[in-house]
């Protein structure tokens, strides 16, 4: 007698089940799987492996349950990582901190470089001298009370006073271009008057200190020349001796000698009295000696008057 087969899906759905479980324990394998094919977006017959949108469905037994992989690390792994981080930083930061010491240098190159071809080229167009005016050491101990004596104008006065205390704060790194007669003046009567405003270096660059005393060579630099230029403003009544570098109408130096700048590395730390005021000031090249040991020099070629870099590291 033979038996009627079910038409009942759940028990044909078992009945594949219980067969796929067969087979698998029969051969040993770990997945199996049944793969159906769905249709595409243009509604064309496939075959199995043709198209991305193949469908991997496994097959499990009943009651079986998926497990899944977690990747994880142990705290041993985690310490070595950082470790290594730490050892990676700590070579890096040194280097890094170099590259931007050499960035700040090569601003202040570049700063000297333009001003000095400004002040060429203004004494050349203005057919007059033109000189780069450059605030000294000791500038806060200058009598500055002087502006209240000499000018009775008040707002004048006082723009004088507030001008001449941030200056004290740019000594050797601050400058300006002066000239003593402006296009069109008469002979003989001058207009003196600066012909840009007082500009810094970079900050942590600053002119070497040895440059700021007369008739003293360092390191085969001679000093600045000094003489007196109205101070802090072309009008002023107050004048002070002031270094400086002198073009004239022909765009040469008026020393009729190669000048040099140093310029070093380094800041300049201030101390301020009870009213406020600059009262006393302390220069540290960082680091020590780089003047000399790692020279910096802005040549200016006294017959053409164009300046040009030179450098002397000890590697």
């Amino acid at each position: 007698m033979m038996k009627a087969r079910s038409s009942n899906p759940n028990v044909k759905g078992q009945r594949r089940i219980s067969l796929a479980w067969k087979v698998r324990r029969f051969f040993g394998a770990r997945n199996l799987f049944r793969f159906e094919a769905r249709p595409s977006n243009t509604g064309r017959s496939m075959h199995l492996g043709q198209d991305r949108n193949v469908k991997r469905t496994e097959v499990r037994a009943p009651g079986h349950r998926r497990t899944r992989s977690v990747l994880a690390f142990t705290i041993l792994e985690l310490l070595i990582v950082i470790t290594i981080i730490g050892i990676l930083a700590a070579i890096s930061l040194p280097a890094m901190r170099g590259f931007g010491e050499s960035n700040v240098m090569t601003a202040a190159n570049r700063h000297m470089l333009d001003d000095v071809a400004l002040a060429r080229q203004l004494a050349i167009g203005t057919r007059s001298t033109v000189y780069m005016v450059f605030i000294p050491p000791h500038t806060a101990a200058t009598p500055v009370a002087r502006f209240i004596a000499d000018n009775l104008n008040v707002p004048k006065r006082t723009r004088e006073q507030k001008l001449a205390d941030r200056l004290a704060a740019g000594q050797l790194t601050s400058y300006a271009l002066f000239a003593e007669r402006s296009v069109g003046d008469q002979p003989g009567r001058g207009t003196p008057h600066y012909l840009t405003q007082w500009k810094s270096l970079p900050d942590g660059v600053m002119i070497a200190p040895s440059k700021f005393i007369p008739n003293f060579i360092t390191n085969g630099v001679p000093g600045f020349a000094y003489r007196k230029f109205p101070y802090p403003m072309a009008d002023s009544m107050t004048s002070l001796a002031l270094p400086y570098i002198a073009f004239d109408y022909q765009g040469r130096l008026v020393a009729q000698d190669d000048a040099v700048v140093p310029l070093a590395r380094g800041s300049v730390l201030y101390s301020r009295d009870a009213g406020g005021r600059l009262a006393d000031f302390d220069v540290a090249e960082i680091p020590p000696g780089n003047s000399i040991v790692n020279s910096n020099h802005i040549r200016i070629d006294w017959l053409t008057g164009r300046a040009r870099i030179e450098r002397l590291e000890v590697q």
